[in-house]
């Protein structure tokens, strides 16, 4: 996925990792390392009432 721009193939590029609440805690940031891309964003299932979803970022660094 690419990020910050309408252009394809132009923007920042993001890895997206859907239904990941399945996945232990410390995998998250091991796995942004692996796919080595500038964010890897794990989307999960909201944590407060009324939001559709809650989002987990780590950069490549695993931070």
């Amino acid at each position: 996925m690419d990020v910050f721009t309408e252009q394809p193939l132009e923007g920042n590029p993001l890895a997206l990792v859907p239904d990941a609440d399945a996945l232990p805690e410390g995998l998250l940031p091991r796995i942004a390392r692996e796919f080595h891309q500038p964010e890897t964003t794990f989307l999960l299932r909201p944590a407060q009432p009324g939001a559709t979803w809650r989002l987990r970022s780590f950069t490549a660094a695993g931070i």
